[in-house]
């Protein structure tokens, strides 16, 4: 539940924008299996902590505004930054 002026800020990259072999395997093999690219599985450890798996989606500006499609919200504006790396600025429609 959000307000009408409520905004969605969040960070995610242009998962194409590499030439990093192992990443480009790792979007190929995704999409061998029939998930995003961008779709990575990760967890934190640090000494002997370590937190449960995690899924993290990375998302094009045109798949952000697809998924965004038909949910009451937009993509307002994007800030660029390196390597893909980009700022998305989500307000409600």
């Amino acid at each position: 539940m959000t307000n009408p002026e409520a905004r969605i800020i969040a960070v995610t990259s242009e998962v194409g924008v590499t030439d990093v072999p192992e990443h480009l395997e790792y979007h190929a093999r995704n999409r061998a299996q029939g998930k995003p690219a961008g779709q990575v599985r990760i967890r934190v450890r640090y000494k002997r902590y370590v937190r449960p798996w995690i899924d993290l989606l990375m998302v094009t500006k045109d798949e952000l505004r697809q998924l965004l499609d038909g949910t009451g919200w937009e993509l307002r504006k994007t800030i660029e930054g390196e390597l893909g790396l980009y700022v998305a600025i989500i307000d409600k429609a």
